[in-house]
């Protein structure tokens, strides 16, 4: 028969064609909205490159609600929402089974706040990159919860005509429900490029990076997952607020300061935390800009560790005051340094203005560092530097240094340091 004689040219031949078809975004909507479908315009050209391009939604007065049984958006590729007039936010869930893989770049026609929902995990590789003019939020929560209200990926229906939309954000509480089947966030980079001190008490250099995720200046980036892994990932938030809130059940609640633009997040009392993991050079960066202080960035976590390298970082370069670095977990532990170029494990703060330094304010049950990690914070002006504050109810241990680099690796902290047991 001819169809045994030649199944190899056959299978080859389907391969070709399936290979040569254009690369495109995974991006499939389900049906759950009705009328008020989400619908993706492929190949539409955005900033001179050919994006795919989405458009409707539900719309509830300042907020639009998208729906997807598939979102994905592959290496090379981009993916941006319409953003109508009067839309502060954007809602997207993922309803299919499948986690997210964000390699390209995810991007809103506007100034819009962007939320990505995916119970089932999230991924954001080497190429993935933000290009949106407001604050980004990504959980795994199965659903969130509008004054009672819910929008959910794992039973998912209409939205509800009676959402209720405040003036300032959009809603008067934002409830994020996280349960024991929620996936991970993770961010998968090429590290950072952060600089030891070329000697004694000058300053780490904070060099130019491959951001990777990264927000305009005062904007947020906020992770709520059960667990949240940095494989030399990059996450900068300019004079922003980096939020990261690892939890395996409970709720986190967000809620906003308008008269200070702030998004302020709580856990519930009930809340099981999960561990945040940084290693191979990732990077936490809020530092300021050439006309604003520095940011913040806030850990909740069961177990923080930051290894290979990995620092979180708040420089202040103006005459305004910085924010701080706040971590409240339950155990802490930092470990390690990354060769060629050196940089060390660090909770890292730095001043060269004359306004208020930033600190560093851990409260945790244990406080471990090793092998050169360190927690410093110094001012290069006649501002004094930020106090680096502890609270540990059971232990703080430092030890160790890096054998091959001497006695400048010594494990420590490094500044006005104040520590208590409760």
């Amino acid at each position: 028969m001819f169809e045994a004689k030649y199944p190899q040219f056959f299978l080859a031949l389907i391969a070709i064609c399936v290979f040569s078809l254009p690369a495109k975004s995974q991006i499939i909507p389900d049906r759950t909205l009705g009328r008020e479908g989400s619908r993706v315009v492929r190949n539409q050209r955005i900033g001179g490159i050919r994006r795919d391009r989405i458009d409707g939604g539900a719309r509830r007065g300042n907020a639009l609600f998208h729906s997807f049984r598939e979102f994905n958006v592959r290496n090379g590729r981009g993916v941006y929402f319409t953003n109508p007039r009067g839309v502060r936010n954007i809602f997207n869930r993922v309803t299919g089974n499948n986690l997210s893989r964000i390699s390209g770049t995810l991007g809103v026609l506007g100034n819009a706040n962007l939320f990505l929902i995916n119970p089932n995990g999230i991924i954001f590789g080497q190429g993935a990159k933000l290009d949106i003019g407001g604050s980004f939020t990504a959980t795994t929560a199965p659903s969130l919860n509008f004054n009672g209200l819910e929008f959910s990926a794992t039973a998912p229906g209409n939205i509800p005509t009676e959402i209720n939309i405040l003036p300032a954000f959009g809603f008067d509480r934002i409830t994020f429900n996280v349960n024991e089947k929620s996936g991970d966030i993770s961010v998968k980079g090429t590290g950072n490029n952060i600089l030891d001190p070329a000697a004694p008490f000058e300053p780490f250099i904070i060099g130019s990076k491959d951001s990777q995720l990264e927000v305009l200046p005062e904007k947020n980036i906020n992770f709520i997952s059960r667990n949240i892994n940095l494989n030399g990932g990059n996450l900068v938030t300019p004079a922003g607020t980096t939020n990261l809130y690892a939890v395996r059940s409970g709720k986190v609640f967000l809620s906003i300061d308008s008269s200070f633009n702030r998004w302020l997040f709580t856990t519930g009392t009930n809340a099981q935390l999960g561990n945040i993991l940084a290693n191979n050079r990732s990077s936490v960066d809020a530092s300021g800009t050439r006309d604003l202080g520095g940011g913040s960035i806030k850990a909740v976590a069961e177990v923080l560790t930051l290894l290979d390298g990995s620092a979180f970082v708040i420089e202040n370069t103006t005459n305004l005051p910085s924010d701080d670095i706040k971590l409240n977990v339950k155990n802490i532990f930092l470990s390690g340094i990354a060769r060629n170029p050196e940089v060390r494990s660090s909770l890292l703060v730095q001043n060269f203005g004359n306004a208020k330094s930033p600190e560093i304010l851990i409260k945790a049950d244990n406080l471990r560092m090793a092998n050169s990690a360190l927690i410093t914070s110094s001012s290069y002006s006649t501002a004094n530097p930020g106090n680096i504050s502890v609270i540990a109810e059971n232990s703080i241990e430092i030890i160790g240094f890096a054998p091959l680099l001497g006695f400048e690796s010594l494990t420590g902290i490094a500044g006005l340091f104040h520590s208590k047991y409760l």
